[in-house]
């Protein structure tokens, strides 16, 4: 029986606990985050490796851009270049919005203003259901807005201005019965 508290009292002194995260969730620097949400931001890390201001290949994906966790779910992301941002960062990132977007269920307010993003808003993100704030401005996107964009029924800003977008607002956007303002 002593043994056995000595035991525990130095598995509890020492830590030495294993900690295991969830199935779906990796453990990273002690806490647990979502696999799926850290694939995202691991793929905006790798997109961006082509430009003279991108983040290291090597950072570690939860130290891009300001974020904000809750049980292990991205809520909050901002990642901008710009001055006039509360998250401004040193680096840039460019490329493809990445499809991986879609994962992120929890997300809440995203901004990726002011970076060097190509390409179109991605269908993946009417998957964003809790998002409230999607700041895409200031960046490289073209083609049409997706229709998909009226599937997030929890939206009341949108700001994709300082882009090249073409053609109309999609007609879904009459969905989204929260939104208090879109900048365009």
């Amino acid at each position: 029986m002593k043994q056995l508290f000595q035991l525990f009292c130095f598995t509890v002194c020492t830590g030495a606990f294993l900690h295991s995260c969830d199935t779906g969730f990796l453990e990273i620097e002690k806490d647990c985050y979502f696999q799926k949400d850290i694939q995202f931001l691991q793929a905006l890390i790798n997109n961006s490796q082509y430009k003279k201001k991108s983040p290291s290949s090597d950072l570690n994906p939860i130290k891009l851009g300001w974020q904000i966790w809750e049980n292990g779910r991205l809520v909050e992301f901002c990642s901008s270049p710009s001055t006039n941002t509360e998250c401004r960062m040193e680096y840039v990132l460019s490329g493809l919005i990445p499809s991986e977007i879609g994962n992120l269920t929890q997300l809440r307010k995203l901004s990726l203003e002011s970076n060097k993003y190509i390409g179109v808003i991605p269908q993946e993100i009417g998957a964003l259901k809790n998002i409230t704030d999607l700041t895409l401005s200031s960046n490289q996107l073209g083609g049409n807005i997706p229709s998909e964009i009226g599937e997030l029924e929890s939206l009341e800003h949108l700001a994709l201005n300082s882009n090249t977008l073409a053609g109309y607002l999609p007609p879904e956007i009459e969905n989204l019965k929260n939104l208090k303002w879109v900048y365009l």
